[in-house]
């Protein structure tokens, strides 16, 4: 049989354990929302410099696809351009 004052205290250790852990938790909870809040921050800004090199990448490669065909028509044009010359000196010739 427990005395009135035991009871007391039993109940008073029994609250402040209850509070020292609910402030152990609540500071647990806080670096674990800043670490996620940082976790999600790099992560939005390695998205968004994935995105913008992807972007980058996609216009690079459509300007080398158009400066490819440039290249390529003009190639055509001066092969074609050359026949047509060396056919034209052949006729005067003969």
């Amino acid at each position: 049989m427990m005395t009135k004052y035991q009871l007391v205290f039993v109940k008073l250790e029994t609250t402040m354990h209850k509070i020292l852990s609910t402030i152990e938790v609540r500071k647990k909870m806080r670096i674990k929302k800043a670490f996620y809040a940082f976790r999600n921050n790099a992560l939005s800004l390695r998205l968004t410099e994935n995105k913008i090199n992807n972007r980058r990448r996609l216009v690079l490669l459509k300007f080398e696809n158009t400066l490819s065909s440039f290249v390529d028509g003009v190639g055509r044009y001066l092969t074609r351009a050359y026949l047509q010359e060396a056919f034209a000196k052949l006729k005067l010739n003969y």
